[in-house]
C-alpha cells in the first residue's frame, strides 16, 4: 500500500525536567492540583479525514494516488489551543506507519495504492484529559465518476468535543483562545463546508442534548449522594442506640 519515506511530521517538543533546588538534585515542593471548574462544558469542533489525488496513468501502480489525512477546524481554525498533538496510526506497510505530529497542520501525506483503515489518536494540551481516539478509511475511489487528476476524493467527518468540568488553566485557555482561520491551506478549495443552516441547526439540537443528559446526570448523582448521607447518618444512630442499649444493660 505504500512504499516512499515519509515526510518529517512536527518536531516534538521537549519538556523542562524538574526545577533544581539546593545542590542541584532537581528536589521541588509539588504543585497544589488546580480546581475544575464544576457546571462548565467547553465544546471544541473539529474535522477528520482524508483527501486523495490520483496521479494518472502514467504513475507506477504502487504509486496511483497521493492523499493527505488529517485533523483539521471546520473553518480553517488553529487546533492548537486545545490539541496537543495527533498519532497517526496507519497501515503496516508503510514505512513508519505511526506518525506523531506535535503541531499545525495536524497532518499526514503519502503516496500508495490501496485503500485501508487508520487509528487516529488526538491528545489534548491538559495532559488529564483522555485522549480521543477515531477511526477512518483512507478512500481512494468513489465508485462513480471516472478517476480525474484534478478531482480528489473526499472524506470527512465532522466532529466535537467536549471538555466537561474542565481544570482551571485549561478552561481559561479554551476560552480565550482566538478561534480564527489561519493562512489558507493549500487542498482548502477541496475541503468540504460545514456551514449550511440545516447542518448548524441540527448540531445545535445536539449540543442542547448533550447539556441536558449531563444535568440529568448530575442530578442523579445529587440525589444518590443525598440518600447514601441520610443512610450513613441512619446507620450511625442506630449504632450509636445499640452502644447506648448495651451500656445499660452492663
Amino acid at each position: 500500500m505504500a512504499d516512499a519515506p515519509p515526510p518529517p511530521a512536527g518536531v516534538k517538543r521537549e519538556r523542562d525536567g524538574a526545577a533544581k533546588g539546593k545542590g542541584g538534585k532537581g528536589v521541588v515542593a509539588p504543585a497544589a492540583p488546580a480546581q475544575r471548574v464544576k457546571d462548565a462544558a467547553v465544546c471544541c469542533p473539529l474535522v477528520y479525514g482524508s483527501l486523495a489525488f490520483w496521479l494518472g496513468r502514467k504513475a507506477d501502480e504502487f504509486h496511483t494516488h497521493k492523499w493527505t489525512l488529517f485533523v483539521r477546524g471546520p473553518h480553517g481554525e488553529d487546533l492548537g489551543y486545545f490539541v496537543e498533538k495527533v498519532v497517526f496510526k496507519l497501515h503496516p506497510s508503510f514505512a513508519q506507519p505511526v506518525r506523531e505530529v506535535t503541531k499545525p497542520p495536524f497532518e499526514v501525506s503519502e503516496k500508495g495504492w490501496g485503500e485501508f483503515e487508520c487509528h487516529i489518536r488526538i491528545h489534548f494540551k491538559d495532559p488529564t484529559e483522555k485522549p480521543v481516539e477515531v477511526s477512518h478509511i483512507v478512500k481512494l475511489y468513489d465508485g462513480t465518476t471516472p478517476q480525474a487528476a484534478n478531482q480528489p476524493v473526499v472524506s470527512e467527518v465532522y466532529d466535537e468535543v467536549v471538555f466537561t468540568d474542565p481544570r482551571e488553566p485549561f478552561y481559561q485557555q479554551l476560552m480565550s483562545a482566538k478561534k480564527e482561520p489561519t493562512e489558507p491551506h493549500p487542498l482548502n478549495g477541496h475541503f468540504s463546508k460545514f456551514e449550511d443552516a440545516a447542518e448548524v441547526e441540527t448540531l445545535v439540537k445536539a449540543g442542547e442534548y448533550v447539556a441536558g443528559q449531563l444535568q440529568t446526570v448530575k442530578d442523579s448523582i445529587a440525589r444518590l449522594d443525598h440518600q447514601i448521607g441520610l443512610a450513613r447518618q441512619l446507620e450511625q444512630s442506630r449504632a450509636a442506640q445499640e452502644h447506648a442499649a448495651h451500656q445499660q444493660a452492663a
